[in-house]
């Protein structure tokens, strides 16, 4: 029997779902247990970097049709792998370069961009107004012409919730509609407008699109957002041809691991910056691996400014804090269509400690176990079990 076909069967089956849930499910009871071992003072326990790669695969492996990862260590690749597929028909192996939809990992490389650009303006800051940067046929509403760039990066714009798709028409109705200025840098509101944003304020803050832009430059503006990723970061990095929309070389399906559905990927360029660049595992730990520690690309000031007020981190929206401080991270999740859909969840997180970074991406959405459901925690609770 083919391994497409057993996965198929095995996530098809509820039987069988069942039974790989419930194994799943003694591994990281396992995993979570309090017992401590006696006479060990946990200030002096040391990092395992196997023991945590270990942990990843073996709580991974069998469980969602496909998916990577990608573990720096010492400012180092340590270690990169990939099991399951990345398409059951025809059957495509996943593989750690297999370039995937990343959702709203998304927002980590669209603040880094935001802050890099304002870095190269003089006179600007991210307490600085937006306002003067959107396109000049719209007419902001009730209190914008206070909103900020911080503002936007921590969530705390103010703005309504109005279907979160991104496109250039919500966009422009949202900056028209006005604030709550009683909400605007107090009211902690994950907002996926806030970034989908910068793909209309960054190339007209640039230079590389007019003031005079409208719905019919919508594409040419996502390629000026994309374009300015690629210069400031992506290039310098080594990511080439990377963009918000599934290349014809890209194999790759989502599933709905609680119901068996599958759906294609789509192009993502007039809705991207929120989400939509789609990017390897390998990809990715690239990208935390400079943003980290290349101060040619991403200084140390900037790096200082991103993390202390969690600028393209999602920590104030979920708590990812463990045994060694505060693990700075950002997740996605993504259907492609209804909430049963299939979809994709991906995470990325640095640890205070040790220089170790990780990528995780996988191919499902809606897994039965909430800590594969939600890989920020299974990525927290690894880590507090590595050390020993």
């Amino acid at each position: 029997m083919s391994r497409e076909m057993v996965f198929f069967i095995t996530f098809a089956d509820p039987a069988m779902r069942q039974i790989r849930f419930f194994q799943v499910f003694l591994l990281l009871c396992v995993m979570n247990s309090c017992q401590k071992e006696p006479g060990v003072d946990p200030a002096e326990k040391q990092f395992n970097i196997v023991k945590f790669q270990q942990l990843l695969v073996d709580s991974m492996s069998g469980q969602v049709p496909g998916f990577a990862y990608a573990i720096n260590f010492k400012r180092q690749p340590y270690s990169k792998g990939a099991e399951g597929f990345s398409m059951l028909s025809p059957a495509v192996p996943f593989k750690p370069d297999s370039r995937m939809q990343v959702a709203s990992v998304s927002k980590t490389i669209t603040a880094a961009t935001v802050l890099k650009v304002l870095s190269l303006v003089p006179g600007l800051t991210i307490d600085s107004p937006v306002a003067p940067y959107f396109p000049n046929h719209w007419t902001p509403g009730p209190n914008v012409e206070k909103l900020t760039f911080r503002n936007l990066l921590n969530h705390r714009s103010g703005f309504p919730e109005i279907g979160g798709k991104g496109y250039y028409s919500h966009l422009q109705q949202l900056v028209e509609g006005g604030l709550t200025e009683a909400d605007r840098g107090k009211t902690f509101n994950y907002n996926n407008e806030n970034y989908s944003l910068f793909r209309i304020l960054l190339p007209i803050l640039s230079g590389l699109q007019p003031h005079n832009v409208t719905s019919f430059d919508s594409i040419p503006l996502a390629w000026a957002y994309m374009q300015l990723v690629h210069e400031l970061l992506f290039t310098p990095m080594g990511i080439d041809q990377a963009y918000c929309k599934q290349l014809s070389n890209q194999f790759i399906e989502y599933f709905n691991c609680a119901n068996g559905n599958r759906a294609s990927g789509s192009d993502h360029t007039a809705r991207c910056g929120a989400y939509g660049w789609n990017l390897s595992a390998y990809d990715l730990s690239v990208f935390m691996a400079h943003l980290r520690y290349n101060n040619d690309i991403f200084d140390g000031e900037l790096r200082a400014t991103m993390d202390s007020n969690f600028l393209g981190w999602e920590n104030e929206h979920s708590s990812a804090n463990g045994e060694h401080g505060t693990y700075l991270f950002h997740s996605g999740q993504f259907h492609y269509g209804e909430s049963d859909a299939g979809g994709l969840r991906t995470c990325i997180m640095k640890y205070p400690a040790n220089e170790v970074e990780v990528v995780l991406v996988m191919n499902c959405v809606d897994h039965p176990h909430p800590n594969i459901a939600s890989p920020r925690k299974l990525l927290k609770i690894i880590y507090d079990q590595s050390w020993e």
